[in-house]
């Protein structure tokens, strides 16, 4: 992560001075840049949380910590994507001269890119550039994110690719700028924009919510699991819940209904062969960590009771 924070203060350097000598987009996307340097940062003190050992207080660990943190960047994903909606409907409009349009795009820092053909060279050798380094960087985060384990730095990888798409569409924006010699050309690819963060932005949030409300695995899921106990020489699945904890793990609680004659050796070699099977189905699925609780009953068991 030290890597791309380095290539973040790079990329700002390079937009901001480009961006005072002729574009206006340069320098949004330049101060969009001072955000995810910022977003990094946090990023690297989530992930030093995330790995402290559990505790008595947190015995599942701190893993949720990167689901928070996936989360922030959905959020900020789908905030940039509102502010390209409003540029480009609104600019749309001022080419009617409708009067509430301005007053938008000056909200939301807008201003069409300059169409000076000297600045032409250095807007896309700086524009091209910082898509190359975003492409290159993206792909870097998201192998190591699913090497280590970690959802919160795959995601940031999304982002980072995000990010070059926004730069890549930059650069094709401002040769149709100078082309046509009008703004209208740039509308068409911040609409575009808009649509890509907001995609990614969903796709993001929605696992991250999923984790974050402690909300089960998928119900096909949880069937093959239930599946797999059924099959396991027990006379049947009394109760079965899942819960996600952190993006890549589950926590498995069911409950086993087994012959009252059933030993303590028994159950043990039995729960052994069973957590065996469900490690081989659920890391098929993707997850690379489970805790699983296992319990076992028999028919027709007298509920539990607490005397005083």
């Amino acid at each position: 992560m030290g890597i791309v924070a380095a290539m973040y203060v790079v990329k700002v350097l390079f937009k901001l001075g480009a961006g005072l000598i002729g574009s206006e987009m340069l320098i949004a996307d330049g101060i969009h840049n001072i955000a995810d340097t910022g977003e990094v940062i946090f990023i690297i003190a989530a992930l030093g949380l995330a790995r402290r050992r559990p505790n008595q207080k947190f015995p599942l660990g701190y893993m949720n910590i990167e689901s928070l943190g996936s989360l922030a960047i959905g959020i900020v994903l789908g905030v940039l994507s509102l502010r390209m909606f409003l540029v480009s409907i609104a600019g749309a409009f001022t080419t009617f001269n409708v009067q509430w349009a301005t007053p938008v795009l000056s909200l939301v820092h807008y201003t069409p890119s300059t169409l000076e053909l000297r600045h032409l060279p250095v807007l896309l050798a700086v524009t091209l550039g910082s898509t190359i380094a975003s492409i290159l960087t993206g792909r870097f985060e998201m192998r190591s994110g699913k090497r280590f384990g970690s959802q919160l730095m795959a995601d940031d990888g999304r982002e980072t690719l995000s990010d070059a798409w926004v730069e890549g569409l930059t650069f094709v924006g401002i040769i149709a700028n100078f082309l046509l010699h009008s703004p209208i050309p740039e509308l068409f690819v911040v609409a575009f924009l808009g649509w890509k963060l907001f995609d990614t932005s969903r796709e993001i949030i929605k696992p991250a919510l999923d984790t974050l409300l402690l909300r089960s695995i998928e119900g096909e899921h949880e069937a093959g699991i239930r599946a797999i106990a059924e099959n396991s020489g027990v006379l049947g699945v009394q109760s079965l819940r899942t819960m996600r904890v952190g993006r890549h793990m589950v926590v498995v609680n069911m409950k086993v209904l087994v012959p009252a004659e059933t030993t303590t050796a028994e159950q043990h070699v039995h729960k052994h062969a069973l957590v065996r099977s469900l490690v081989i189905y659920l890391s098929g699925l993707g997850y690379l960590d489970a805790k699983y609780e296992v319990r076992y009953g028999f028919p027709n068991e007298p509920d539990f009771e607490m005397n005083p």
